[in-house]
């Protein structure tokens, strides 16, 4: 099923995604989209993790980096909060994004927080938690490549 079929107030073959992300069904299926099935982002965030879309901040508690598993060749994990602001009546959008929090195999924090700035743009907002696993070569940064080094989760959805 699509967002579009949702709209049940619109006539057939005039459906939008509009219509249907007006409805608590369109969000949930956005929500639990998986845009990168192959890297589960839940899986790279060992420990408690909670999103206040009042203040668009991601938190993670009890962190391990222990059970963390990195790709082979990666040396760092970025982790990033990304909040898009998305009016599906106008097809209007601007994402904002935290600083991304960088996780080595030797990360002793056990509590870290990503916070987006606010957008200016109202509409849907759609918080993403993104994760990329990077090679460093000679003080550079390399985006490793694979369907497990780079992942997009939807964390939220709110009108």
């Amino acid at each position: 099923m699509s967002i579009k079929d949702l709209d049940a107030v619109s006539a057939r073959g005039h459906r939008s995604v509009y219509g249907g992300m007006q409805t608590v069904r369109g969000r949930r299926l956005l929500q639990d989209f998986g845009f990168t099935p192959s890297c589960d982002v839940a899986s790279y965030i060992p420990g408690t993790s909670d999103y206040d879309a009042n203040t668009r901040t991601f938190t993670v508690t009890d962190f391990d980096v222990s059970q963390l598993s990195f790709p082979s060749g990666a040396t760092h994990m970025a982790s990033t909060l990304g909040v898009l602001h998305f009016n599906f009546e106008t097809n209007a959008y601007e994402l904002t994004q935290s600083i991304p929090t960088y996780i080595t195999t030797s990360f002793t924090d056990y509590t870290f927080s990503l916070q987006a700035p606010a957008p200016s743009l109202p509409g849907t907002a759609i918080a993403l938690l993104g994760v990329k696993f990077y090679q460093e070569v000679g003080g550079q940064f390399v985006v490793m490549r694979g369907k497990k080094a780079v992942g997009l989760q939807v964390v939220s959805v709110e009108q």
